[in-house]
């Protein structure tokens, strides 16, 4: 929800283990608007010019909408992995893919269960360098190939069978104007406080047929 209401009552009680009533909400608020945001920036449908008030309001497009739901420049930009296994030679396909299509991609975004597939691909070269007998593992955070270096970046929000690689530069979320994210308090109208989230963003990906890739419905067991 994006308000809060807190009652005369619950601002002169306390709970346990929490100082302020109010302002516990209110942060709890914040936080589960933060997380629909950033599953909004990655897999959000855009609505730009609603024909009715009976459809849903505007709202921008995730980076499903710029890079998954396009006609990419490459084919191999955009894979189906038709429930295999993730393997070093899919990521060599999208990486080489982009490469191609004129793009320099820096990041890849993947899920928990992608990321210890890709930690597995380690095992091989591990060494106990900096491990001791307390400490001991094997994490990789940095992917290299011909096409490009790529910081692996591990998203618990992200889709189990997806993996979304992408250029930085090109990427951009902000608010418009000076519509940033705001918590007010509404006029009083009974015994309670009531506190309002508003904010307006959006998103812009450039170069989105030539500067990305994703690869979708991979294994995930």
């Amino acid at each position: 929800d994006d308000k809060v209401t807190v009652s005369g009552t619950e601002l002169e009680v306390a709970r346990y283990g929490i100082g302020d009533n109010e302002a516990h909400d209110i942060a709890h608020m914040i936080q589960s608007k933060l997380l629909e945001f950033e599953l909004m920036a990655i897999y959000n449908r855009q609505v730009a010019n609603p024909a009715s008030n009976t459809q849903p309001a505007r709202q921008f497009g995730g980076l499903r909408h710029y890079i998954r739901n396009q006609t990419m420049n490459q084919t191999d930009q955009l894979i189906n992995a038709a429930s295999a296994t993730l393997t070093e030679g899919l990521f060599e396909r999208v990486t080489r893919a982009i490469f191609l299509a004129g793009g320099s991609a820096d990041v890849i975004l993947v899920p928990p269960i992608q990321k210890s597939v890709i930690d597995d691909w380690n095992l091989p070269y591990s060494r106990l360098e900096g491990f001791t007998e307390e400490r001991y593992g094997g994490i990789v955070s940095r992917y290299r190939n011909s096409f490009g270096e790529y910081q692996i970046v591990v998203n618990r929000h992200l889709r189990p069978s997806d993996i979304i690689f992408l250029t930085r530069k090109y990427i951009g979320i902000g608010p418009l104007g000076s519509r940033s994210f705001k918590v007010k308090l509404l006029p009083e109208t009974g015994d309670y406080h009531q506190w309002y989230l508003l904010g307006e963003y959006t998103m812009e990906v450039r170069n989105n047929t030539r500067a990305h890739g994703w690869i979708h419905t991979l294994a995930t067991s």
